[in-house]
């Protein structure tokens, strides 16, 4: 997938990923779907005799746990890891916990089946999947700064364009200390969004949306967002006060800061009016000791990466250097696919793939700190896949809150390393509020 994420005019890459998804869906309906409709439908009283079994007996007293290792070391490259027999629904305890949480939600074993084995072809997946690509091969045209050129004796201006991808442009229009640069850059995305691509999202989310309404439907469950809930082990009264909490709370801090935000543009960039191409707009606030003539106070220029590296590198190691070694392992092993160049899919995601395969990251690096930020964040997220490996290709994927917990951890002990080496407090400033555009953003 991700060779396929980095290429995607590569029409051969696109059949293989397309093969393996078939033998994946296929694979997974007509084994693993079975088994975990068993496992979910099993009798407490049945289960906490596995449990008892598992205590004292082999693990051919399990049949169902052993179908389920055996799956789960076809799935792996390593075939020793893993438990034992007498200890093999102890260490499912996890997986089976989630597998029954489903329970009251599973729908007939034959309609499951048909629903994961077509899943690559049918319902919201290839849907989505178009809309990504057509997205990340979109292509922009960006007016370049006017430069004059002498011709005859007088003076003449000429503009030029570059074209770039969505990425670059994002990072053009959060990285511009020039407001116009900004408003001229959100109008080029807009613009460019306004095309056939606009019709494409809409079929994508009437397509999302429909399917996930009906599905809830048959499925009982409570609310829209049960569904997501439960698969994250999050009870909907925690996520319902979190929203309560945000609108209350989030929406009042949100407006003060941008007023704050405004006043400091005002001052340091001259601008009058805040829209909404300013909202992350990079700041630099001047310290006393270099406003002087011929001082360079912007620290805001492009990053490389080897800095980046050793920004995260230096920030984990502080806290951890195990995690630092984990860190440089995945950099030496080529395990992150760097710049945002263009046929590349969007965005930045960490693939946990397999234990004893992955993990491999997918970034878009154009030099910000916001990137800075990122290769922290997704590299968070692949020390937790390596340290959670040995729990087996079922059971070593956190759900989804635990999964960003551990990857904002390892963003904000990079940024707590930053703060910590900043030299005035206007660089704290300026640190402090980068990271408050990225908690808003998020």
């Amino acid at each position: 997938s991700l060779s396929y994420d980095v290429d995607l005019d590569n029409d051969e890459l696109k059949k293989r990923k397309a093969l393996i998804g078939q033998r994946q869906s296929s694979i997974t309906g007509n084994y693993l779907e079975w088994l975990e409709l068993d496992l979910a439908n099993l009798p407490e009283d049945v289960l906490a005799k596995h449990y008892e079994m598992s205590r004292s007996s082999s693990s051919s007293s399990n049949s169902g746990l052993v179908l389920a290792k055996h799956y789960e070391m076809s799935s792996s490259s390593s075939s020793n890891s893993g438990p034992g027999g007498d200890d093999l629904a102890k260490h499912y305890k996890a997986y089976l916990d989630e597998v029954r949480r489903q329970q009251p939600h599973n729908l007939d074993k034959s309609v499951e089946r048909a629903l994961t084995v077509r899943g690559p072809y049918a319902g919201t997946r290839p849907v989505v999947s178009f809309l990504d690509k057509e997205l990340s091969l979109m292509r922009f045209e960006l007016p370049s700064e006017k430069a004059k050129e002498e011709e005859g004796g007088s003076d003449t201006t000429k503009t030029t364009s570059t074209t770039v991808n969505m990425e670059v442009l994002l990072s053009r229009l959060s990285s511009s200390k020039d407001a116009s640069v900004r408003a001229n850059c959100l109008k080029v995305l807009n613009d460019g969004l306004g095309g056939t691509v606009s019709r494409v999202a809409a079929l994508s989310l009437s397509s999302v949306a429909g399917s996930w309404h009906i599905e809830n439907e048959e499925r009982k469950y409570p609310t829209l967002r049960s569904r997501r809930n439960l698969d994250n082990n999050c009870p909907d009264n925690v996520v319902d006060s979190l929203l309560q909490a945000v609108r209350s709370a989030g929406v009042p801090l949100c407006k003060r800061y941008y007023g704050m935000k405004k006043r400091i543009l005002k001052q340091t960039q001259g601008l009058e009016t805040f829209a909404w191409s300013d909202r992350n707009a990079p700041m630099d606030i001047p310290s006393s000791s270099s406003s002087k003539e011929g001082d360079d106070s912007t620290n805001n220029d492009k990053i490389t990466w080897d800095e980046a590296v050793q920004m995260v590198e230096r920030g984990y190691r502080k806290f951890s250097p195990r995690m630092a070694d984990m860190f440089l392992t995945m950099v030496r092993e080529r395990r992150i696919d760097v710049p945002a160049t263009n046929g590349k899919k969007g965005g930045a995601y960490c693939a946990g793939v397999v234990p004893g395969i992955g993990p491999f990251q997918l970034l878009n690096f154009d030099g910000t700190k916001h990137d800075v930020a990122t290769l922290a964040h997704e590299s968070g997220h692949g020390c937790h896949d390596i340290l959670a490996y040995p729990k087996g290709y079922l059971q070593y994927h956190p759900p989804l809150t635990l999964a960003e917990t551990a990857s904002i951890f390892g963003e904000m002990i990079v940024f707590r390393d930053l703060l910590a080496l900043a030299k005035t407090p206007q660089e704290k400033l300026t640190l402090l509020m980068s990271k408050i555009d990225d908690v808003i953003n998020s």
